[in-house]
């Protein structure tokens, strides 16, 4: 697990994708738009290209990133810290 704290970093997972990226809007607090908010997607997912035109994900904007190098990482950590608290991207079915 790593939080990713600069859009250099974000954009070098992205070209390599692999791994998983979280990302984090509304952290462990449950409102009614977190679980659709806090969402994990596959490092490669198209709405996760820092370079997009429009919504690009970077570091300085919609939540903390965190990066895992494996599903089973990511699932293991999200059950333990954000149990029934996220969703899994439907675009790249992480």
């Amino acid at each position: 697990m790593e939080t990713v704290h600069d859009d250099k970093r974000l954009r070098s997972i992205y070209d390599a994708g692999q791994g998983y990226i979280y990302n984090d809007f509304e952290g462990d607090h449950r409102t009614k738009s977190s679980a659709e908010s806090n969402k994990l997607h596959r490092a490669g997912c198209a709405q996760c290209d820092p370079r997009r035109d429009r919504n690009a994900m970077t570091t300085q904007t919609s939540g903390q990133k965190i990066f895992f190098a494996t599903r089973k990482e990511a699932f293991d950590w999200l059950m333990e810290h954000r149990a029934g608290n996220y969703t899994r991207c439907v675009v790249c079915n992480a």
